[in-house]
């Protein structure tokens, strides 16, 4: 095989290679019962079993929680991450449940009157892969002034964990299969872009093959 040859099926097969064809909803718990975690806890992670999104990677690029209702005022800085640690073994340490590919997801603020079942969604773009480990979701408290209740049962069946401080630098807790409700949305991940010189690099590559054959005529 030519030089041209192998270096076009490569690029081929790396383009390829970052697309995932996983989309739609996963949903952690059922909205069933008030917990006031906005409005108590300064930091607050949870892990969530990676089975339940599938076996090929995706983007998360929504996450939403459900309100129990109230007056609510408050900024959140979310992070997501995946953890080397599994729903089971969540450490009452953060830094040990956060991954190496911890990134802020998003910034937000509510302000104003939930009623139940209002839904609270902040987006954002996180590329997961599934079979990489458990995905961790962590929300900081950046400022709040009221406090407000959301949904809170986490499924059965060992899928949802989470640990939790009421004061930063306090203890932190930890409870199993219980948290808060959940749904992420999750997409195709985009394509890489190819950097600007690519395009040029095959341009000369191929030039060198002609040159090759004509001398070789």
């Amino acid at each position: 095989m030519s030089i041209l040859k192998t270096l076009s099926f490569a690029a081929i097969t790396s383009i390829a290679s970052v697309f995932s064809a996983s989309a739609g909803t996963v949903d952690f718990g059922n909205p069933s019962g008030g917990d006031c975690t906005y409005g108590c806890v300064s930091t607050l992670q949870q892990i969530y079993d990676a089975d339940a999104f599938g076996a090929s990677a995706v983007n998360i690029s929504s996450i939403t929680n459900f309100a129990y209702g109230g007056t609510y005022s408050g900024s959140y800085d979310v992070f997501l991450s995946t953890t080397n640690r599994s729903v089971e073994t969540i450490s009452r340490t953060f830094a040990d449940n956060r991954g190496d590919d911890v990134t802020l997801f998003a910034s937000f603020t509510l302000s104003g009157n939930y009623a139940r079942g209002d839904l609270v969604s902040f987006a954002g773009s996180f590329d997961y892969d599934p079979t990489e480990g458990d995905l961790l979701v962590e929300w900081v408290r950046t400022s709040a002034t009221n406090r407000d209740y959301f949904l809170s049962n986490g499924r059965v069946g060992g899928s949802l964990s989470r640990a939790f401080s009421f004061n930063e630098g306090g203890s932190v807790y930890t409870t199993q299969d219980y948290g808060l409700a959940t749904r992420f949305e999750t997409g195709e991940i985009s394509a890489v872009p190819l950097p600007a010189g690519f395009p040029m690099l095959l341009a000369g590559v191929a030039g060198f093959a002609l040159i090759r054959r004509r001398q070789s005529a």
